[in-house]
């Protein structure tokens, strides 16, 4: 008798007619299964498909009507779904529901689209077919959106049209718009804010806010990020009260969930001051200035929350933004606020050199020169004047006011000035030393901010800073401290040299368990021993993961070595076969001094033994250093 695995047999060979007969003989079977059920159902479905996509025959319905009344267990999803689809296109719709995913399937989004319009118009309470249609506009709008200059009319289009049709929110579908919308950010007639509005940032999934990685290793800000980060430029821009307010708790979300992207920062404050709460504004930029010190945006927002009650703070804040080192292209605005505020206090050459700076940075690049510019130059001053060189003086000389902003409550820490680094093809820095924790630590800042303090290694300063971290002192402010003396805030320890490398030129040095180094002898004014006490002054210093120390000056020394790196001994030895000797106590005994004095098993000794760490046990120990019999 015919199984169900030979009506599955015929339907893959092509054999659908015959196979639907034999289907139907296994429904009156005495021994008929569920598998009986899922073979009719299978052919009964291809049996649709065939009628739909050709005339349809005076079977159809007949069809249609076993197809329905057919038991389709649970566990069966893909007949489940495949049932649910083909009764769908058996519908007076159903082909025209089609014929719009086989065109979305050959990438004709755009006639799929059409489709799916004209059923929406008569069924528009249909969720199903809102969201076939909102994915066909997703896809027109991410792939004209690739080329905006001639596409930009159409994607705001179908944005709009989008965000008028409702359907699934939040949803895959909704997320994927941000795509587009950032991608739209800036262009011209789009706003960022408006969309996120009509679009509902409390619609946010959490994989809105997940970042990417490209295949270069490069981070890409999540979408979310960038959306929130576009719509609150809009909003401070367009001064709109209700924008501002709909999107500062977003944009304080993303500081939170991104908390290393500092344009939010910048943002955050600026929708404060929007929203008239300047006193919040100005106390959070004062914060974050604290936290990034070197970011010329942070103190050119501080100059614009300084402007209305003081100009003087205001020019402060400019200059200090301009020491930060930032690529030109960034700061001609600070530049052009500084010769504002330069010109109304008669310093026209400087003014002049700000605005110089400006029009052949535009100029190199070949962008338009900003209104401001113009303003400026077209000033009776401007026209009389000759800019000067440089500014660099002024900015070091005006920025203390700026600076004072972070420090009114710090106290001055006593600090030695350690000399300048270049790093590679990175800004120099130059170092400081505090007291910290018992020991000296080592500190680095942007070299150019104290380059009018005209320092020498080991001169007495006093900085004011505070950490941040464990591992970060941030500094604000320094200054020369008249009463102090060169060094003086890292003492010199007394050590002992262990080991001298003649042939590598190295010497080692111990100054106690936690302290030891090496020196080249190019470093050294001396010649030094083994056992020759020797005098360092020593900071530690961050490398990496961990802490490491910097030898700032090594010298002879007249003073006696501590017990704890030296001491004198008279004990048994016993020499072992390998030509080494211990003491009683555990003093080890180099082979070339057993050697050297001749010393056998069982004789007594006296000599000096310095500390020594032994790698192969991983302790601490003695080794001698002099040794002869004793007496």
């Amino acid at each position: 008798m015919t199984t169900s695995k030979e009506v599955f047999a015929a339907r893959r060979e092509g054999k659908l007619d015959e196979a639907y007969k034999m289907a139907v003989q296994r429904m009156g079977a005495p021994d008929k299964s569920e598998w009986d059920d899922r073979a009719l159902g299978w052919c009964l479905v291809d049996l649709i498909k065939r009628e739909c996509s050709g005339t349809k025959t005076s079977n159809f319905e007949h069809y249609i009507a076993q197809l329905k009344a057919l038991t389709v267990t649970n566990d069966d999803e893909i007949l489940s779904q495949q049932r649910d689809r083909v009764l769908q296109m058996a519908t007076p719709l159903g082909g025209e529901l089609e014929k719009a995913k086989q065109l979305s399937k050959a990438g004709r989004h755009s006639e799929s689209a059409d489709i799916y319009r004209a059923i929406v118009k008569s069924n528009p309470q249909d969720t199903v077919i809102v969201s076939s249609l909102g994915w066909e506009l997703y896809r027109l709008a991410k792939s004209q959106s690739e080329d905006l200059t001639k596409n930009l009319t159409s994607v705001k289009r179908l944005l709009h049209e989008y965000l008028q049709l409702g359907g699934e929110r939040p949803s895959l579908l909704h997320s994927c718009m941000l795509l587009v919308a950032n991608r739209l950010a800036g262009a011209s007639g789009f706003s960022s804010i408006a969309f996120s509005r009509m679009w509902g940032l409390e619609n946010l999934q959490e994989s809105d806010w997940d970042t990417f990685t490209t295949d270069l290793g490069h981070v890409v800000s999540s979408n979310a990020e960038r959306l929130i980060q576009h719509a609150a430029k809009d909003a401070i821009a367009g001064n709109d009260h209700g924008a501002l307010e709909y999107i500062l708790p977003y944009v304080e979300e993303a500081q939170t969930r991104h908390p290393e992207n500092f344009w939010l920062n910048l943002h955050h404050a600026r929708v404060l001051l929007g929203l008239g709460r300047k006193q919040e504004a100005l106390d959070y930029a004062i914060t974050v200035a604290k936290r990034k010190p070197n970011e010329y945006w942070i103190w050119e927002l501080l100059g614009d929350l300084s402007l209305v009650e003081s100009e003087e703070l205001a020019r402060s804040c400019y200059c200090r933004a301009l020491l930060c080192g930032a690529q030109e292209g960034f700061i001609g605005k600070v530049r052009l606020k500084l010769a504002a505020l330069l010109s109304k206090c008669n310093l026209y050459g400087e003014a002049k050199c700000e605005v110089e700076r400006v029009v052949a940075d535009k100029e190199r690049h070949g962008y338009k020169l900003p209104v401001e510019v113009e303003n400026l130059r077209n000033s009776d001053w401007y026209r009389r004047t000759e800019a000067v060189d440089t500014n660099r003086a002024l900015y070091q000389q005006y920025s203390d006011e700026a600076n004072e902003l972070l420090i009114s409550d710090l106290p001055c820490i006593d600090a030695t000035f350690g000399g300048s680094w270049c790093p590679g093809d990175r800004p120099a820095v130059q170092k400081f030393y505090i007291q910290h924790e018992n020991s000296v630590r080592e500190l680095s800042d942007l070299a150019a901010k104290y380059s009018s303090l005209n320092l020498k290694p080991g001169a007495p300063i006093s900085i004011r800073g505070e950490w941040v971290n464990e591992h970060h002192f941030q500094i604000y402010k320094v200054v020369v401290r008249n009463a102090g003396e060169y060094w003086d805030v890292t003492p010199a320890a007394i050590g002992i040299v262990d080991h001298v490398n003649y042939s590598k030129k190295l010497l080692h040095f111990i100054v106690d368990k936690k302290q030891d180094g090496v020196i080249r002898f190019s470093e050294l004014k001396e010649e030094f021993s083994v056992g020759d006490p020797i005098s360092v002054r020593l900071a530690a210093y961050r490398a990496g993961e961990g802490m490491r120390l910097r030898i700032l000056e090594a010298t002879r020394t007249e003073k006696p070595l501590p017990s704890h790196l030296l001491k004198t001994f008279e004990e048994k030895v016993n020499v072992m076969d390998a030509g080494f000797g211990k003491t009683e106590s555990g003093i080890f005994l180099p082979p070339q001094l057993v050697k050297k004095e001749g010393l056998s098993d069982g004789q007594v000794v006296e000599g000096e033994a310095i500390i020594s760490f032994d790698k192969k046990w991983s302790r601490w120990g003695w080794s001698a250093l002099r040794v002869s019999r004793a007496v």
